[in-house]
């Protein structure tokens, strides 16, 4: 638009080739190693999904093959038994399952404290800012071993504390990761406004220079 004899007119973004980038799904399936990936993850997904519908009785077994006990890998047992006889490779395939859960605990977690921080700090800024960088910071400081093996001794045998404690210290990585992308989308987000502020109290020459330049 234009404002008098010294406004200068922005020039308007080009939106045809925002409508046509690839979506997500099409970006990703075209990189092999993501495919790749997902593929082993989905492989892993539906192990520890049906095994233990299938293998009903191997979660339960107190003792195996007392003939084999500690046997090494063989055809009739492919990684070998412990110490009670049972087969190692069918209690790996059905705790699985444990494992995937355990660590959505995890996961969840993470994203439920990072994500929305990480946000409200990237909008924000300020003050609220500056509290989540300095608690982020002494996140990044303390000892998590340490702590995830005190929760340990707290909680005993509790598998959701350990994993809830493990989400929480992967949460401050989160945060940053998600204010870092949040930043530059603010930036641009304000910038036609700035631009359009300074065209109306600053010369011609001072507004190109305000201008975001393509990189070299």
């Amino acid at each position: 638009m234009t404002v008098g004899a010294d406004m200068v007119e922005l020039p308007k973004e080009d939106t045809s080739s925002m409508t046509e980038a690839p979506s997500f799904s099409r970006n990703l399936l075209r990189k092999r190693l993501a495919v790749v990936c997902l593929a082993y993850l989905a492989v892993i997904f539906f192990i520890g999904l049906l095994t233990p519908l299938i293998m009903t009785g191997v979660d339960h077994q107190n003792a195996g093959d007392y003939l084999h006990l500690d046997q090494g890998p063989s055809w009739s047992h492919l990684l070998g038994t412990d110490s009670l006889g049972r087969d190692v490779l069918n209690r790996l395939m059905v705790g699985t399952w444990v494992t995937l859960v355990s660590a959505s605990y995890a996961v969840v977690t993470a994203l439920l404290i990072g994500v929305p921080l990480g946000l409200m700090a990237g909008y924000l800024g300020g003050w609220f800012d500056r509290a989540i960088g300095w608690l982020n910071d002494l996140g990044f400081s303390l000892p998590g071993i340490v702590i995830v093996l005190v929760v340990v001794g707290v909680f005993p045998h509790n598998t959701v504390a350990t994993m809830v404690a493990l989400g929480v210290l992967f949460s401050f990585g989160v945060i940053r990761i998600t204010r870092a992308s949040v930043v530059p989308g603010v930036i641009d987000a304000a910038l036609p406004s700035i631009v359009s502020a300074a065209s109306v109290a600053l010369p011609l020459d001072s507004v190109e220079m305000i201008r975001p330049r393509a990189p070299l």
